[in-house]
């Protein structure tokens, strides 16, 4: 009995204690008693949690888009290497398209790839091809039900097989497009077996 007492007394002179004891009578005694209130406490909860919700989108989106539209800068510097398939716009549209559904998936492949482009200096009307073969890329994404990984090769080999073969008719050398074909796999391979899935992580 005097333990309890003891224990009692120590409650009551602790500050956090007092602290906790008022908030819960507050919301004892004005929140839960009506009933606009409680309904106003719900709604409040569910704005928070959609609002970071939206946040935790536009941060992603932005980032990723970022990413991908700095990935082929390396261009400007040393031309030679557009032969290569060293690029994030493809990460950066697939785990968009992943978490957030076609129309995101499509405005970072569009978006992406366009900036891209842009930032190297390499602009040709041919590379709309591009452009619009990887925002096709971001709107098909959530219809397949794969891993990351796998997902993210498929897409890969999708996106080459829509374009080499459209650049190649359009004037693009043969040989400068099997070079881009196995780089581009053989990078997405890396990036998709050993980014993406972290990424993935912090995005959902």
């Amino acid at each position: 009995m005097k333990k309890r007492k003891r224990i009692l007394s120590i409650q009551k002179n602790n500050i956090f204690y007092i602290y906790i004891s008022k908030i819960k009578r507050f919301v004892e005694n004005k929140i839960l008693k009506s009933k606009t209130n409680i309904l106003l406490l719900l709604l409040i909860i569910f704005l928070i949690l959609y609002a970071s919700i939206k946040l935790k989108l536009i941060f992603f989106v932005g980032l990723l888009s970022l990413i991908g539209s700095l990935s082929m800068i390396y261009i400007r510097y040393v031309p030679e290497l557009y032969v290569t398939g060293v690029e994030l716009c493809m990460m950066a549209t697939v785990l968009c398209a992943k978490v957030y559904g076609s129309t995101v998936g499509s405005f970072v492949g569009f978006f992406s790839l366009t900036a891209a482009f842009v930032i190297s200096g390499r602009i040709k009307y041919t590379y709309f091809i591009s452009i619009l073969a990887l925002t096709i890329v971001g709107f098909i994404v959530p219809y397949f039900n794969l891993s990351i990984t796998t997902l993210g090769i498929t897409m890969t080999i999708i996106y080459d097989l829509i374009v080499l073969p459209l650049y190649v008719l359009t004037g693009s050398r043969i040989p400068s497009s099997i070079i881009y074909f196995i780089s581009h796999v053989l990078f997405n391979y890396w990036v998709f077996s050993n980014l993406a899935p972290i990424i993935l992580k912090w995005m959902i």
